[in-house]
């Protein structure tokens, strides 16, 4: 039984959408804390090829370094579609970032939203 497996791949791509847009702030922000997140996703395949699937990722600061809590500031969803031959998958991703205000007024609203997309031929393989 093997117990420990080597993935590696090659991806290339076309990004024939990649928006990024700045929203005016009153002054440069960076902060750097402890960050925490959580991602649900799902895939369906039909026919053992075509699979068709998405996830959404949230992204929560830690503002309190006592007790445990976490604010959402941003969340992200990916949708995946493609065709998957073996070690050879065919795809197309969209994705996209937007931010989320916790009820709170702690933290410091996120200034930027975010889009891609991403048309991908990747090989994959596995060592034995």
């Amino acid at each position: 039984m093997t117990w420990l497996l080597l993935v590696y791949a090659l991806e290339i791509g076309y990004m024939p959408i990649d928006n990024y847009a700045m929203y005016d702030i009153e002054a440069p922000f960076l902060q750097q804390r402890k960050s925490f997140y959580t991602e649900l996703e799902s895939y369906i395949k039909i026919k053992k090829i075509f699979y068709i699937g998405g996830s959404i990722r949230t992204d929560m600061w830690s503002m309190n370094t006592e007790r445990p809590n976490f604010f959402p500031h941003k969340a992200e969803y990916k949708l995946e579609t493609g065709l998957k031959i073996k070690n050879i998958n065919i795809g197309f991703k969209h994705v996209c970032l937007h931010p989320v205000m916790p009820q709170t007024r702690e933290i410091p609203k996120m200034h930027y939203e975010q889009s891609y997309e991403e048309i991908f031929f990747r090989i994959e393989s596995v060592t034995k």
